[in-house]
């Protein structure tokens, strides 16, 4: 019993701590179809350091469990 709640509690922490990112990215995606070409430059090294964070942190999280 001991072993399944630590195992629900790793699930929970694994999807807070990736889908916060996922969902800045998505959030992000979606608001460059709006943006002037101007900002663009500015917008896509965001989403770059979003990707970035997620690939690390879904890497980090695999060599965890």
């Amino acid at each position: 019993m001991k072993n399944k709640h630590i195992y629900l509690l790793s699930q929970r922490f694994y999807l807070g701590y990736t889908l916060i990112p996922f969902i800045a990215l998505t959030v992000k995606i979606m608001s460059l179809k709006f943006i002037e070409s101007e900002g663009l430059v500015h917008q896509l090294f965001e989403l770059k350091i979003l990707i970035c964070i997620l690939k690390n942190r879904v890497g980090n999280l695999g060599q965890l469990l």
